[in-house]
């Protein structure tokens, strides 16, 4: 998690999270702080649409990918 000013918020604990599904507050069975490795698929939409949107789009995948290699 990173703060307003995009700093590593160290030392969360399940309280402070909240997790619903429905609309319905779920009870947190697990939690745990570790480096683990992760797989991340990226889909992006890519039609017409999207097109003033392609290159924030683009700089945010680019974004995150760079924060995961710089955190590694």
């Amino acid at each position: 998690m990173l703060d307003q000013r995009q700093h590593v918020v160290p030392a969360l604990r399940a309280p402070d999270f909240q997790v619903f599904e429905n609309d319905e507050p779920q009870r947190i069975t697990g939690f745990s702080h570790e480096d683990i490795p992760v797989s991340l698929g990226i889909l992006v939409d890519n039609s017409g649409s999207m097109r003033d949107k392609r290159a924030a789009v683009t700089k945010a995948v680019l974004n995150l990918g760079a924060r995961q290699q710089s955190s590694g």
